[in-house]
């Protein structure tokens, strides 16, 4: 007689099980903490009060016309306006709500669109069972985007982008995927980046999409009229100023030119900006050629990772929210973790991934100061990512990943 078989299941790694319980905590800490905030936010309203009401206003001066006072106007208030214009279309359904339903409502817009991003790149990037569980949690939990949902920023935005026209380029789609992936000329120091990726893939069919889709954007501002981009220059420059005057800490910043601003003694800018300019050349240098090779569908999902690092780590600055984009360099290193042809490389990019997460939320809610170091780790991160893509190191073992069950051949593994 035959005994009938029972599903076999996978047993959760120890591991991976005190990673899921550790994130859960942190995640339960700031729920609480935002929730205490929004408590008192009842008597004093103005704790709510970050960067959505910048969005919340443009959109309503765009609802009533008044284009003029859209980026002048705003250089008078606490947060000044200072994204192109075509992004007056993004955030213009804000004008819908009043006061603080507004950030309610972009918050809600996050929400969703980090969990389309999540549902995306589990198709784009499947992993084992349950790998998206602890994913999930990490993301939650992080500071990044804690940081997202408190001040009201749009990088969940940005996230879902990106992986969208990543994902479109792994099918087989290179037009529409460049079409998708020129929306991220909403942060144009971010957008550059993806851009440069693109003619160094030589993806032409994909440069054309993006092509027209930057012409179709510049085209929708075609009835606001030209002065408007003057305004936008002008609050551009002023809002450049801002940052490096000392008016915002440096080390809410988490690149590579905060983590040298805030180790270099005294303060010396002419020395920091060189040692800067030497470091960025060098890992833009060493990336191109990551870039410049031969990418199949399969490596896509590597050739994501070192463009979002990059971005991150070269930029002149990226606040805590923008982080949020080291989401998928962190969940690519997870779920392609028996891909990696080099150990040392892989357990250097997971160090790295630790440090970042643990040192935000200590300069965040304990220290409240000193060195950028996530600009640090995320460099290092960057160069062991650079280095396993280019295949420079002959890998001496798989990285263990005790006794994995494999999905199949199903998607991008």
């Amino acid at each position: 007689m035959r005994m009938a078989t029972q599903p076999t299941t996978i047993p959760v790694r120890p591991r991976t099980a005190l990673v899921r319980v550790v994130a859960a905590c942190v995640l339960v800490f700031l729920v609480l903490a935002w929730a205490k905030t929004v408590w008192h936010a009842r008597t004093d309203r103005g704790l709510l009060d970050r960067d959505w009401t910048m969005f919340h206003r443009a959109a309503c001066l765009l609802r009533e016309g008044r284009l003029g006072e859209i980026y002048q106007g705003s250089l008078e208030t606490r947060y000044p306006f200072p994204y192109p214009p075509y992004v007056l279309y993004l955030v213009a359904p804000l004008a819908a709500f009043e006061g603080h339903g507004a950030y309610v409502a972009l918050v809600v817009g996050s929400a969703v669109a980090l969990a389309a991003s999540l549902w995306i790149a589990r198709r784009f990037l499947p992993g084992e069972r349950g790998d998206y569980v602890t994913i999930t949690l990490v993301v939650l939990s992080s500071a990044a985007w804690m940081s997202t949902v408190v001040v009201g920023q749009l990088s969940a935005f940005y996230l879902l982008i990106i992986v969208a026209g990543f994902r479109m380029w792994a099918r087989g789609r290179p037009f529409l995927a460049g079409l998708v992936l020129a929306l991220m000329a909403i942060k144009p120091n971010y957008g550059v980046v993806f851009f440069g990726v693109i003619l160094l893939q030589r993806q032409w069919r994909m440069a054309g999409g993006c092509a027209l889709g930057l012409v179709l954007l510049a085209a929708s501002t075609w009835p606001m009229g030209t002065g408007v981009w003057t305004e936008y220059l002008a609050a551009s420059r002023h809002v450049t100023a801002v940052l490096y005057n000392g008016t915002i800490p440096m080390w809410k910043q988490q690149t590579l030119y905060a983590f040298l601003s805030t180790v270099v003694s005294g303060g010396n800018m002419r020395l920091v900006l060189a040692v800067w300019g030497v470091c960025v050349a060098g890992l833009v240098a060493t990336a191109a050629a990551a870039f410049r090779t031969s990418v199949s569908g399969e490596r896509v999902p590597r050739l994501l990772a070192v463009t979002a690092l990059v971005v991150v780590t070269c930029n002149p600055y990226a606040f805590f929210y923008d982080a949020l984009l080291l989401v998928l360099p962190g969940i690519v290193w997870y779920v392609q973790r028996d891909r990696y042809r080099s150990l040392t490389c892989h357990r250097l990019a997971g160090a790295c991934l630790a440090a970042v997460y643990v040192w935000q939320h200590l300069s965040l809610f304990v220290i409240k100061g000193s060195i950028a170091l996530a600009g640090a780790a995320t460099t290092v991160w960057l160069l062991a990512e650079v280095v396993e893509m280019l295949g420079l190191r002959r890998p001496a073992a798989r990285c263990p990943l005790d006794a994995p069950v494999p999905r199949g051949a199903q998607g991008l593994r």
